[in-house]
C-alpha cells in the first residue's frame, strides 16, 4: 500500500503527499526508527498545511502526539496536540 501511495504522491502531491508521509511515519514508528518517524511526522504535518487538508492535519498531529507520548516526552506531545 505504501508503494502505491508513493506513486500517487509523485503524480498528484497536492492530494497524496501528506498521506504518504503520514503512512511512512507510522511504519517508521512501528519499526522502531524513532528519529526517522519524527522527521516524517513533521513532513506529513507540513504537507497538510501546504495543501489545506485540515482533517489530515488533525490526524497527523494526533499521531505525532501519540508518538511523543510513546517516547515518554510529554512536553513535545503537548506541543503537537
Amino acid at each position: 500500500m505504501i508503494s502505491r501511495l508513493r506513486i500517487w504522491s509523485n503524480n498528484c502531491p497536492e492530494n497524496f503527499e501528506n498521506k504518504y508521509w503520514l503512512s511512512a511515519a507510522e511504519l517508521a514508528r512501528i519499526d522502531g526508527r524513532r528519529v526517522e518517524a519524527m522527521q516524517l511526522y513533521d513532513k506529513a504535518i507540513a504537507a497538510t498545511q501546504t495543501d489545506n487538508f485540515l482533517q489530515w492535519e488533525g490526524m497527523a498531529n494526533e499521531q505525532a502526539f501519540s508518538f511523543w507520548l510513546e517516547c515518554g516526552n510529554e512536553r513535545l506531545a503537548h506541543d503537537c496536540g
